[in-house]
C-alpha cells in the first residue's frame, strides 16, 4: 500500500487491508470476552483498552521519528513488517477454543 505508485492503488490496498483489519479487532475483543470471568470482565477490558491505547500512542510517537531517521518508506515498511510479526506472535500464542470459567 505504502509503495503503490498511484492513488488508485493505495486506495484499493487500504480497503483491502482494513477488512481484516476490522476483523482482528473485533475478534481480539470477542476472544478477550469470552475468555473472561464475568466477575473480571470490567476489569480485564480495561486493562486491555488501556494497553491498546499506549500501544496506539508509543506508534504516534515512534512513527515520525523513525520516519525522521530512514525516510517515509523504510518506516512505513518497518510498521507494515512489524503488525505482520505481531499477528503471527499473537496467532501463535491464542488458544484454539475457550470457554469461560465462571
Amino acid at each position: 500500500m505504502f509503495n503503490a505508485a498511484t492513488l488508485p492503488v493505495a486506495l484499493t490496498a487500504a480497503v483491502l487491508l482494513g477488512i481484516p483489519g476490522v476483523t482482528v479487532v473485533v475478534a481480539t475483543h470477542t476472544w478477550l470476552q469470552r475468555a473472561t470471568p464475568r466477575q473480571l470482565l470490567g476489569r480485564v477490558s480495561s486493562a486491555f483498552v488501556t494497553v491498546e491505547a499506549a500501544a496506539n500512542m508509543a506508534g504516534a510517537l515512534a512513527g515520525p521519528a523513525l520516519s525522521t531517521l530512514t525516510g517515509l518508506t523504510p518506516a512505513l515498511n518497518a510498521a507494515c513488517a512489524l503488525a505482520f510479526v505481531s499477528a503471527l506472535i499473537t496467532l501463535a500464542l491464542m488458544p484454539r477454543s475457550v470457554t469461560p470459567e465462571e
